[in-house]
């Protein structure tokens, strides 16, 4: 695994990138440090770290991280240290689940920073709120209907809320697949037949919920009031996403045998997403060494590589069905954008390090004329002291 001082040392958020997507560190972790905004060189990012023992993340945080001065470590407000576990989830997916035990960050926080982290090795990611309802919790007694507050609980009173605690729970599932998973691939156009199951499930799910929150006492809903609040909102979204995945389908019967063949929107989607990750890499990276003159071939071999994965993405693009080429047309722009200035990026760094071979050569030439110079001083000198003698 590595550590807090491993990270210290890191100087390009490349080399976190090749530590964290290691799944070995994070099946053997129970222990994980967050550090939202931490600054690495010149770029702000998240930064997770496993540890094997929630006890070695608290330990380290209160020993070490807590009061140490280094410039990139975000403030406290921003730290999370907690426990972890990884849950495999119902469509065969994996999820870190964490919970707090230290540090000032807020959940909302850790779980869009840590979230669009792990989202990035196809990980989902989310943090224990103790505030959600737990389907293996008896219910209180503060549940009993306002009108007879001195009766106890019925049975039907105690399982009508475990249903709605089972259904709430649910429904907060539904919530993380679709603000996760479901929003970014509607975002990006790629919502398609395939998804109708999921959308489907995830609306039945909401539906539920909703139903049983409408019909349930005033303080039951006093405590699902938070979780319940978006949810006309995410209603509306799936609507939107389900009449998406039609049009797919209906673009898909009325597809020619050739275009069935053709590349998918998916293929091109997860194609994108990769380019622009690789984008940002080359920004906080060759770009930032380029403004600092301190360029190297490294930086030009990231450069080539992103222009490589563009190459290949309009390959595949301009084999994908005209459906598909009309769907992501603007993101083909995008792209084509992205690969104007990196070919401006790669020319650049081409003449730094030209520059800087001419440099070093004529350095070399100045160094052996001095050399030589002083050679010829010190022949001269030998030649008068023989004369004087």
């Amino acid at each position: 695994m590595f550590t807090y001082d491993d990270v210290k040392a890191m100087t390009k958020p490349i080399e976190f990138a090749k530590q964290f997507k290691k799944m070995m560190h994070w099946r053997k972790a129970k222990g994980i440090v967050i550090l939202a905004d931490y600054k690495m060189g010149t770029k702000k990012m998240t930064i997770a770290i496993p540890y094997k023992k929630s006890n070695d993340a608290k330990k380290e945080f209160k020993r070490t991280i807590k009061g140490d001065n280094f410039p990139g470590l975000p403030p406290k407000r921003k730290i999370f240290v907690g426990q972890m576990k990884i849950e495999k989830q119902a469509d065969g997916t994996e999820k870190v689940i964490v919970k707090q035990i230290e540090g000032g960050a807020s959940m909302e926080l850790i779980n869009e920073k840590a979230g669009g982290l792990f989202e990035k090795i196809k990980v989902g990611f989310q943090v224990h709120d103790p505030n959600a309802p737990q389907t293996t919790e008896a219910p209180e007694t503060t549940t009993e209907a306002p009108t007879a507050p001195t009766s106890q609980p019925t049975d039907s009173t105690e399982n009508t809320t475990v249903d709605i605690r089972a259904l709430a729970q649910a429904a907060k599932t539904a919530m993380q697949l679709i603000k996760n998973e479901l929003v970014p691939a509607f975002r990006a156009g790629t919502i398609t037949a395939t998804n109708t199951p999921q959308l489907n499930d995830s609306k039945t799910k909401l539906v539920d919920f909703k139903t049983a929150y409408d019909g349930a006492t005033a303080n039951v809903k006093a405590q699902l009031e938070r979780l319940y609040q978006p949810l006309e909102r995410m209603l509306v979204a799936l609507d939107k996403m389900l009449e998406q995945a039609n049009n797919s389908s209906s673009t898909t019967e009325n597809a020619t045998p050739t275009e069935t063949s053709s590349v998918s929107s998916t293929d091109l989607a997860n194609m994108i997403r990769n380019i622009k990750t690789a984008m940002q890499e080359v920004k906080a990276t060759a770009v930032a060494n380029l403004r600092a003159q301190n360029a190297t071939e490294d930086d030009l071999k990231m450069v080539a590589a992103v222009i490589a994965q563009i190459n290949e993405f309009n390959t595949k693009y301009a084999q994908a069905a005209d459906a598909v080429q009309q769907q992501l047309a603007r993101h083909k722009e995008k792209i084509q954008t992205m690969l104007t200035q990196l070919q401006s990026v790669e020319t650049k760094i081409k003449d730094a390090l030209q520059t800087t071979t001419e440099t070093s050569s004529n350095t070399a030439k100045i160094q052996q004329t001095q050399e030589r110079v002083e050679q010829i001083r010190n022949r001269i000198q030998e030649i008068r002291e023989a004369l004087a003698a």
